[in-house]
């Protein structure tokens, strides 16, 4: 059995950064973008298609595009 690592706080907190750049990234790559021009300012992911334009937050974006492999056209 492989040994658990055990991480420091800072570590940890290192990991979670990795891990945000790296959604962030990904998400940016699929053509959304990261803005407050919204409805109360707040920070949404932005992605526009043909019809309509779609504002998300983080975890609702990364599964839409996980999942948008198999919906035609990107109509959600």
């Amino acid at each position: 059995m492989k040994a658990r690592r055990v991480y420091s706080a800072d570590g940890l907190r290192s990991l979670e950064d990795d891990l945000c750049f790296a959604k962030e990234a990904y998400l940016r790559k699929h053509g959304w973008t990261y803005t407050s021009d919204t409805p109360g300012c707040l920070w949404l992911w932005e992605k526009k298609t043909d019809s309509r334009t779609i504002l998300v937050s983080t975890d609702t974006a990364l599964s839409m595009q996980r999942h948008s492999c198999s919906i035609r056209g990107n109509q959600w």
